[in-house]
């Protein structure tokens, strides 16, 4: 049956989105066959076959962890805040 994979749409180009998934590979999909409301940032559940093969029709927008995932940067940046000497790192 396969597995669910998150990717997060690193960008919009032309008709296509570029995703990275957690692993760091690379997905390209056509906007046409992904869920509406697509953008930058959003996170989607895919699903993906034994042999590799992404089903982007069914893939669904997660935005509980596309809100942890921000809640997670925001808190890092904040620690490397409190260890900037110059105080130049900014939100």
């Amino acid at each position: 049956m396969g597995t669910e994979v998150l990717y997060v749409v690193d960008r919009v180009k032309e008709k296509k989105a570029v995703l990275i998934n957690d692993k760091g590979n690379v997905a390209y999909a056509e906007l046409s066959k992904l869920p509406p409301g697509i953008e930058e940032g959003a996170v989607l559940k895919v699903r993906v076959d034994k042999l590799g093969r992404h089903y982007w029709k069914s893939a669904s927008l997660d935005e509980e962890e596309r809100a942890r995932r921000i809640k997670h940067a925001e808190e890092v940046l904040r620690e490397l805040q409190k260890r900037d000497p110059g105080g130049n790192l900014v939100l």
